[in-house]
């Protein structure tokens, strides 16, 4: 944001406690909390949301089959994560979502601007691919833990992220992209040419 002249500040440096506000929708979620720390401070506020979601349909148009959502980056045990996407794999498979085109998933990034009077805008980036039955290549399920990038393949790939030469480059294309769209539309805003 230094080339729009404008300064990025944490939370903490307002003394200011983040809202504790649940929400089953993300989008209105983050869109009550930045407004809040907005009208808190008095100053625009950025929220940020992250995301990685099942969607078995997704290619679709989605919303279909059973969905399952998780933070990124997950805040409990990894065990735990491991257990919940064992789980998402077993029920999919059960229910007949074998794949290749009926696993969808995706990691989902939304950014929201705020101001103090409470008007708000929200960006997003999505990288889109599919769910992979995480036994499957592997020698036996003991030998993965699987996290959000053991069981994730992008589209246009073959393998998941973590199996990816490069993955780490695609791991955060959909913030990159909720980035972006918000440094293009605050450079629209200060009247300032594009920016790379």
């Amino acid at each position: 944001m230094k080339p729009l002249g404008i300064e990025v500040l944490p939370l903490a440096a307002f003394n200011v406690p983040e809202p504790a506000l649940s929400d089953s929708d993300p989008t209105r979620a983050l869109k009550t909390k930045a407004a809040v720390v907005s009208a808190a401070v008095g100053l625009p506020a950025i929220g940020h949301a992250r995301s990685f979601r099942i969607d078995p349909l997704l290619r679709y148009g989605g919303d279909g089959g059973p969905q399952w959502r998780w933070p990124v980056p997950w805040p409990g045990a990894k065990e735990e994560l491991a257990a919940q996407l064992i789980q998402a794999d077993n029920a999919l498979t059960r229910g007949g979502y074998c794949g290749p085109d009926d696993r969808g998933a995706l990691f989902h990034t939304f950014l929201c601007l705020a101001w103090p009077d409470a008007r708000t805008r929200v960006f997003e980036g999505r990288l889109e691919g599919q769910f992979a039955q995480l036994w499957h290549g592997r020698k036996k399920a003991g030998d993965l833990m699987p996290g959000f990038a053991e069981c994730f393949v992008p589209d246009g790939e073959t393998a998941s992220l973590a199996d990816l030469d490069g993955g780490s480059r695609q791991w955060d294309r959909d913030e990159k992209q909720a980035i972006d769209a918000l440094r293009q539309a605050l450079a629209r805003i200060n009247g300032v040419g594009p920016i790379d």
